[in-house]
């Protein structure tokens, strides 16, 4: 990739990112506002940062990934790995701030990060299995 990202890379990634945030804004308020309601402001937010955690982490990546695409392919390389080791450590830093919080309930919190794992890794696979792209990219010339 010399300066300019293919078309076969960026329209599922912006699509992924539609897609997600799209199912974000519906399912974080209303996932966030049930719990609260059924079980206390303690589920509600352990549902909040179960889902708000992966999703910013994944879709910092995605986001990362399709500034980046514009970059030859080692400095392209080179900035979604160092964005992953800064986001792992940020993750790890995070985790541990929350470890033995008690505003929070922890298992809430643990069924809501699956979900928002799973359900982000679903969604991208759905969207990138379904995007049509050319094999060839015309722009490119070959």
């Amino acid at each position: 990739m010399s300066g300019t990202a293919p078309v076969s890379f960026l329209t599922p990634m912006r699509r992924v990112l539609l897609a997600t945030a799209i199912g974000l804004a519906v399912l974080l308020p209303l996932g966030t506002l049930v719990g609260w309601l059924l079980g206390g402001s303690e589920v509600g937010w352990g549902i909040f940062l179960g889902l708000a955690i992966p999703a910013a982490f994944l879709g910092l990546t995605v986001l990362v990934g399709v500034l980046a695409a514009r970059l030859d392919n080692t400095r392209f390389v080179g900035v979604v790995v160092a964005s992953l080791l800064v986001k792992l450590l940020l993750l790890v830093i995070v985790l541990a701030q929350l470890r033995g919080a008690e505003f929070y309930a922890a298992g809430a919190f643990f069924v809501a990060f699956v979900v928002g794992v799973a359900g982000w890794l679903l969604t991208e696979a759905v969207v990138v299995v379904k995007t049509r792209v050319p094999y060839v990219d015309e722009a490119r010339g070959a």
